[in-house]
Protein backbone atom coordinates (compact mmCIF):
# COMPACT_ATOMS: atom_id res chain seq x y z
CA UNK A 1 0.00 0.00 0.00
CA UNK A 2 0.81 3.44 -0.69
CA UNK A 3 1.74 6.12 1.92
CA UNK A 4 -0.48 9.12 2.12
CA UNK A 5 1.08 12.12 0.22
CA UNK A 6 1.01 15.41 1.99
CA UNK A 7 0.41 18.31 -0.21
CA UNK A 8 2.58 21.19 -0.25
CA UNK A 9 0.35 24.42 -0.29
CA UNK A 10 1.78 27.72 -2.07
CA UNK A 11 0.03 30.79 -1.39
CA UNK A 12 1.39 32.15 -4.58
CA UNK A 13 -0.63 35.64 -3.98
CA UNK A 14 1.74 36.20 -1.30
CA UNK A 15 4.83 34.76 -2.64
CA UNK A 16 4.06 36.78 -6.27
CA UNK A 17 4.85 40.42 -5.30
CA UNK A 18 8.42 39.19 -3.93
CA UNK A 19 9.06 37.09 -7.02
CA UNK A 20 8.24 40.04 -9.21
CA UNK A 21 10.55 42.49 -7.41
CA UNK A 22 13.60 39.97 -7.49
CA UNK A 23 12.82 39.37 -11.29
CA UNK A 24 12.77 43.05 -11.37
CA UNK A 25 15.99 43.70 -9.35
CA UNK A 26 17.91 40.62 -11.07
CA UNK A 27 17.17 42.04 -14.34
CA UNK A 28 18.31 45.66 -13.73
CA UNK A 29 21.27 44.26 -12.29
CA UNK A 30 22.03 42.00 -15.02
CA UNK A 31 20.94 45.25 -17.71
CA UNK A 32 23.67 47.35 -15.97
CA UNK A 33 26.00 44.22 -15.80
CA UNK A 34 26.18 43.67 -19.47
CA UNK A 35 26.41 47.69 -20.35
CA UNK A 36 29.53 48.09 -18.41
CA UNK A 37 33.07 47.33 -19.97
CA UNK A 38 34.42 44.32 -17.73
CA UNK A 39 37.50 45.16 -18.77
CA UNK A 40 37.41 48.84 -17.46
CA UNK A 41 36.43 47.20 -14.12
CA UNK A 42 39.20 45.21 -13.77
CA UNK A 43 41.53 48.01 -14.59
CA UNK A 44 40.05 49.87 -11.96
CA UNK A 45 40.10 47.34 -9.65
CA UNK A 46 44.33 46.74 -10.43
CA UNK A 47 44.64 50.56 -9.98
CA UNK A 48 43.29 50.92 -6.73
CA UNK A 49 44.89 51.94 -3.58
CA UNK A 50 44.98 48.40 -1.71
CA UNK A 51 46.49 50.23 1.23
CA UNK A 52 42.93 52.15 1.28
CA UNK A 53 41.25 48.79 1.04
CA UNK A 54 42.71 46.66 3.55
CA UNK A 55 42.47 49.71 6.26
CA UNK A 56 38.75 49.81 5.28
CA UNK A 57 38.54 45.73 5.85
CA UNK A 58 40.45 46.33 9.79
CA UNK A 59 37.65 48.97 10.55
CA UNK A 60 34.42 47.12 9.41
CA UNK A 61 35.76 44.30 11.51
CA UNK A 62 37.19 46.38 14.56
CA UNK A 63 33.28 47.88 14.59
CA UNK A 64 31.67 44.97 15.28
CA UNK A 65 33.02 45.99 19.54
CA UNK A 66 30.92 49.30 19.31
CA UNK A 67 27.75 46.99 17.45
CA UNK A 68 28.29 44.69 20.84
CA UNK A 69 29.11 47.82 22.57
CA UNK A 70 25.17 48.74 21.78
CA UNK A 71 24.16 45.86 22.76
CA UNK A 72 25.40 45.37 25.64
CA UNK A 73 23.47 48.41 27.00
CA UNK A 74 20.29 46.82 26.04
CA UNK A 75 21.41 43.83 28.10
CA UNK A 76 22.21 45.63 31.50
CA UNK A 77 19.17 47.18 31.26
CA UNK A 78 17.38 43.97 31.97
CA UNK A 79 19.09 43.66 34.68
CA UNK A 80 21.71 40.91 32.90
CA UNK A 81 25.34 40.98 32.86
CA UNK A 82 27.46 40.22 30.28
CA UNK A 83 30.67 41.62 28.94
CA UNK A 84 31.58 42.51 25.58
CA UNK A 85 34.23 39.93 25.22
CA UNK A 86 31.44 37.40 25.24
CA UNK A 87 28.99 39.61 22.68
CA UNK A 88 31.61 40.35 20.12
CA UNK A 89 31.82 36.28 18.60
CA UNK A 90 28.14 36.05 18.81
CA UNK A 91 27.91 39.51 16.61
CA UNK A 92 29.81 37.76 13.80
CA UNK A 93 28.51 34.83 14.53
CA UNK A 94 25.05 36.31 13.88
CA UNK A 95 26.17 37.99 10.69
CA UNK A 96 27.27 34.63 9.03
CA UNK A 97 23.01 33.64 9.53
CA UNK A 98 22.29 36.94 8.39
CA UNK A 99 24.02 36.69 4.96
CA UNK A 100 22.03 33.60 4.48
CA UNK A 101 18.37 34.96 5.01
CA UNK A 102 16.36 37.76 3.70
CA UNK A 103 15.81 40.57 4.72
CA UNK A 104 19.23 42.72 5.18
CA UNK A 105 21.29 43.05 8.58
CA UNK A 106 17.89 42.44 10.51
CA UNK A 107 17.18 38.64 8.83
CA UNK A 108 18.11 35.77 10.90
CA UNK A 109 19.76 38.66 13.49
CA UNK A 110 16.76 38.98 15.72
CA UNK A 111 17.00 35.40 15.93
CA UNK A 112 20.70 34.33 16.20
CA UNK A 113 21.69 36.34 18.26
CA UNK A 114 19.60 35.56 21.00
CA UNK A 115 19.84 31.93 20.40
CA UNK A 116 23.57 32.04 20.66
CA UNK A 117 23.75 34.60 23.78
CA UNK A 118 21.45 31.91 25.52
CA UNK A 119 23.45 28.88 24.05
CA UNK A 120 26.82 31.05 25.80
CA UNK A 121 25.76 32.85 28.70
CA UNK A 122 22.32 31.11 29.99
CA UNK A 123 20.48 34.34 29.20
CA UNK A 124 16.92 33.64 28.62
CA UNK A 125 15.69 33.87 24.78
CA UNK A 126 12.90 36.54 25.08
CA UNK A 127 15.09 38.74 27.54
CA UNK A 128 18.12 38.31 24.55
CA UNK A 129 15.32 38.88 21.89
CA UNK A 130 13.82 42.03 24.05
CA UNK A 131 17.77 43.36 23.91
CA UNK A 132 18.00 43.24 20.60
CA UNK A 133 14.66 44.93 19.30
CA UNK A 134 15.41 47.68 21.70
CA UNK A 135 18.92 48.55 20.02
CA UNK A 136 17.47 48.36 16.53
CA UNK A 137 14.96 50.27 17.66
CA UNK A 138 17.13 53.09 18.40
CA UNK A 139 19.71 52.67 15.30
CA UNK A 140 16.29 53.63 12.94
CA UNK A 141 16.65 56.98 13.82
CA UNK A 142 20.11 57.65 13.51
CA UNK A 143 19.87 56.08 9.61
CA UNK A 144 16.32 58.09 8.82
CA UNK A 145 18.77 61.09 9.78
CA UNK A 146 21.55 60.48 7.94
CA UNK A 147 19.06 60.13 4.91
CA UNK A 148 18.11 62.79 5.77
CA UNK A 149 20.86 64.88 6.53
CA UNK A 150 21.97 63.50 2.53
CA UNK A 151 18.79 64.40 0.99
CA UNK A 152 18.96 67.93 2.19
CA UNK A 153 22.86 68.54 1.74
CA UNK A 154 21.84 66.69 -2.16
CA UNK A 155 19.15 69.57 -2.20
CA UNK A 156 21.34 72.31 -1.08
CA UNK A 157 23.84 71.75 -3.92
CA UNK A 158 21.58 70.84 -6.75
CA UNK A 159 17.78 71.35 -6.38
CA UNK A 160 15.53 68.57 -7.32
CA UNK A 161 11.91 69.98 -6.99
CA UNK A 162 9.17 68.61 -4.51
CA UNK A 163 10.55 64.96 -3.91
CA UNK A 164 13.46 65.54 -2.57
CA UNK A 165 11.54 67.92 0.34
CA UNK A 166 8.84 65.30 0.36
CA UNK A 167 11.58 62.95 0.94
CA UNK A 168 13.81 64.92 3.81
CA UNK A 169 10.02 65.61 5.66
CA UNK A 170 9.49 61.67 5.72
CA UNK A 171 12.63 60.70 6.83
CA UNK A 172 12.80 63.44 9.97
CA UNK A 173 9.21 62.90 10.79
CA UNK A 174 9.84 59.13 11.18
CA UNK A 175 13.23 59.32 12.88
CA UNK A 176 11.66 61.81 15.25
CA UNK A 177 8.59 60.35 16.21
CA UNK A 178 9.41 56.69 16.00
CA UNK A 179 10.93 55.55 19.22
CA UNK A 180 7.91 57.39 21.36
CA UNK A 181 5.49 55.57 19.50
CA UNK A 182 6.92 52.45 20.70
CA UNK A 183 7.50 54.12 24.22
CA UNK A 184 3.41 54.55 24.06
CA UNK A 185 3.07 50.82 22.92
CA UNK A 186 5.67 49.04 25.36
CA UNK A 187 3.94 50.98 28.44
CA UNK A 188 0.37 49.94 27.68
CA UNK A 189 -0.47 46.76 29.49
CA UNK A 190 -3.28 45.43 27.24
CA UNK A 191 -0.37 45.19 24.29
CA UNK A 192 0.53 41.69 25.44
CA UNK A 193 -2.91 40.64 25.49
CA UNK A 194 -3.78 42.03 21.90
CA UNK A 195 -0.77 40.72 20.07
CA UNK A 196 -1.14 37.37 21.81
CA UNK A 197 -4.75 37.22 20.71
CA UNK A 198 -3.52 38.24 17.21
CA UNK A 199 -0.93 35.90 16.82
CA UNK A 200 -3.38 32.88 18.58
CA UNK A 201 -5.30 33.98 15.97
CA UNK A 202 -2.76 33.08 13.03
CA UNK A 203 -1.88 30.47 14.87
CA UNK A 204 -5.43 28.67 14.46
CA UNK A 205 -5.62 29.71 10.65
CA UNK A 206 -2.23 27.90 10.26
CA UNK A 207 -3.68 25.00 12.43
CA UNK A 208 -1.28 25.23 14.79
CA UNK A 209 -1.75 24.49 18.67
CA UNK A 210 -1.85 27.54 20.72
CA UNK A 211 -1.75 28.12 24.46
CA UNK A 212 -2.80 31.91 24.91
CA UNK A 213 -1.77 32.07 28.36
CA UNK A 214 1.74 30.63 27.58
CA UNK A 215 2.05 33.58 24.25
CA UNK A 216 0.83 36.13 26.55
CA UNK A 217 3.13 35.10 29.00
CA UNK A 218 6.07 35.77 26.82
CA UNK A 219 4.81 38.69 24.79
CA UNK A 220 4.42 40.22 28.97
CA UNK A 221 8.03 39.60 29.57
CA UNK A 222 9.24 40.89 26.19
CA UNK A 223 6.96 44.22 27.23
CA UNK A 224 8.24 44.60 30.55
CA UNK A 225 12.52 44.21 29.34
CA UNK A 226 11.71 46.07 26.21
CA UNK A 227 10.00 49.37 28.36
CA UNK A 228 13.21 48.83 30.60
CA UNK A 229 15.40 49.08 27.47
CA UNK A 230 13.88 52.29 25.85
CA UNK A 231 12.05 54.27 28.82
CA UNK A 232 15.58 54.91 30.41
CA UNK A 233 17.17 58.12 29.03
CA UNK A 234 20.17 57.36 30.04
CA UNK A 235 19.70 54.00 28.10
CA UNK A 236 18.44 56.02 24.95
CA UNK A 237 21.65 58.58 24.74
CA UNK A 238 23.51 55.54 25.19
CA UNK A 239 22.35 53.58 22.69
CA UNK A 240 21.45 56.78 20.23
CA UNK A 241 25.29 57.37 20.75
CA UNK A 242 26.83 54.62 19.76
CA UNK A 243 24.30 53.93 17.17
CA UNK A 244 25.91 57.51 15.80
CA UNK A 245 29.85 56.09 16.50
CA UNK A 246 28.63 52.84 14.61
CA UNK A 247 27.82 54.45 11.22
CA UNK A 248 30.45 57.47 11.68
CA UNK A 249 32.72 54.63 11.24
CA UNK A 250 30.71 52.98 8.32
CA UNK A 251 30.95 56.50 6.61
CA UNK A 252 34.94 56.32 7.32
CA UNK A 253 35.02 52.55 5.81
CA UNK A 254 33.01 53.88 2.42
CA UNK A 255 35.28 57.06 2.35
CA UNK A 256 38.31 54.75 2.67
CA UNK A 257 36.92 52.88 -0.76
CA UNK A 258 35.71 55.76 -2.80
CA UNK A 259 39.42 57.24 -2.21
CA UNK A 260 40.68 53.93 -2.50
CA UNK A 261 39.44 53.65 -6.53
CA UNK A 262 39.47 57.15 -7.16
CA UNK A 263 36.43 59.12 -6.58
CA UNK A 264 36.10 62.63 -5.23
CA UNK A 265 33.38 62.24 -2.96
CA UNK A 266 30.75 64.49 -1.18
CA UNK A 267 29.31 64.85 2.50
CA UNK A 268 25.49 64.11 0.22
CA UNK A 269 27.28 60.97 -1.10
CA UNK A 270 29.00 59.50 1.60
CA UNK A 271 25.92 59.88 3.88
CA UNK A 272 23.53 58.07 0.87
CA UNK A 273 25.53 55.48 -0.58
CA UNK A 274 26.31 54.19 3.24
CA UNK A 275 22.38 54.50 3.96
CA UNK A 276 20.02 53.46 0.87
CA UNK A 277 22.01 50.73 0.03
CA UNK A 278 21.42 48.88 3.66
CA UNK A 279 17.32 50.50 3.64
CA UNK A 280 17.42 48.58 -0.16
CA UNK A 281 18.52 45.35 1.47
CA UNK A 282 15.40 45.04 4.20
CA UNK A 283 13.59 43.89 0.95
CA UNK A 284 12.75 40.24 1.80
CA UNK A 285 14.05 39.23 -1.74
CA UNK A 286 17.48 37.47 -1.45
CA UNK A 287 19.82 36.29 1.29
CA UNK A 288 22.25 39.02 2.30
CA UNK A 289 20.34 41.80 0.10
CA UNK A 290 22.39 40.40 -2.50
CA UNK A 291 21.07 42.43 -5.88
CA UNK A 292 19.14 45.10 -3.89
CA UNK A 293 22.62 46.47 -2.15
CA UNK A 294 24.51 46.14 -4.98
CA UNK A 295 22.40 48.01 -7.89
CA UNK A 296 21.49 50.39 -4.96
CA UNK A 297 25.38 51.19 -4.12
CA UNK A 298 26.09 51.41 -7.75
CA UNK A 299 22.77 53.24 -8.83
CA UNK A 300 23.64 56.17 -5.89
CA UNK A 301 26.96 56.84 -6.95
CA UNK A 302 25.88 57.13 -10.88
CA UNK A 303 23.38 59.41 -9.82
CA UNK A 304 26.09 61.66 -8.67
CA UNK A 305 27.49 61.33 -12.10
CA UNK A 306 29.92 58.51 -11.18
CA UNK A 307 31.41 56.43 -14.11
CA UNK A 308 29.64 53.25 -13.96
CA UNK A 309 32.35 51.27 -14.43
CA UNK A 310 34.24 53.01 -11.22
CA UNK A 311 30.77 53.26 -9.34
CA UNK A 312 30.56 49.10 -10.16
CA UNK A 313 34.32 48.61 -8.76
CA UNK A 314 33.77 49.85 -5.51
CA UNK A 315 30.24 48.37 -5.37
CA UNK A 316 32.59 44.74 -5.88
CA UNK A 317 35.04 45.90 -2.98
CA UNK A 318 32.30 47.02 -0.44
CA UNK A 319 29.89 43.96 -1.23
CA UNK A 320 33.47 41.89 -0.95
CA UNK A 321 33.62 43.26 2.87
CA UNK A 322 30.10 43.08 3.67
CA UNK A 323 28.83 40.05 1.83
CA UNK A 324 31.84 38.02 1.37
CA UNK A 325 34.42 38.99 4.43
CA UNK A 326 31.51 38.42 7.10
CA UNK A 327 30.70 35.27 5.76
CA UNK A 328 33.65 33.76 6.09
CA UNK A 329 34.62 35.79 9.45
CA UNK A 330 31.23 34.86 10.57
CA UNK A 331 31.21 31.14 10.09
CA UNK A 332 34.43 30.89 11.73
CA UNK A 333 33.30 32.64 14.87
CA UNK A 334 30.25 30.76 14.57
CA UNK A 335 32.33 27.42 14.45
CA UNK A 336 34.38 28.95 18.03
CA UNK A 337 30.78 28.75 19.71
CA UNK A 338 29.84 25.92 18.40
CA UNK A 339 32.93 24.12 20.05
CA UNK A 340 32.70 26.38 23.22
CA UNK A 341 29.16 25.18 23.59
CA UNK A 342 29.67 21.61 22.80
CA UNK A 343 32.65 21.98 25.26
CA UNK A 344 30.32 23.77 28.34
CA UNK A 345 27.06 21.55 28.11
CA UNK A 346 29.24 18.13 26.95
CA UNK A 347 28.43 15.78 24.21
CA UNK A 348 25.36 14.27 23.68
CA UNK A 349 24.91 10.41 25.06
Amino acid sequence: MKGKEKSVRVDIKRAIIPIILAIVIIGLVSVLFFKIDMTKIVSELQEANYPLVIAAFIVYFLSAFIWSARWRVGILATGERVGIKELFPIVWGSMFVNNLTPLNRVGGDPIARPYLLKKRTKIKFRTGFSSVVGEQLFQIPVVLGLVAVGLSLRFLMEPSGILSIISIVACAGIAVFLVPFFMLIFKKKGFSEKLAGFIAKILGLMRRDTDLEDITEVLEDFRKNSRKIISSRQNALKMVGLSIMLWAVDLFRIYLILTAVGITWTLPMLFLVSTLPQIAGLLPLLPGGIGAVGGTFTAVLTSFNIDKEVAFGAMLIERSMSLLFSTLVGAGFLSYLGIKIWKEEGPKE
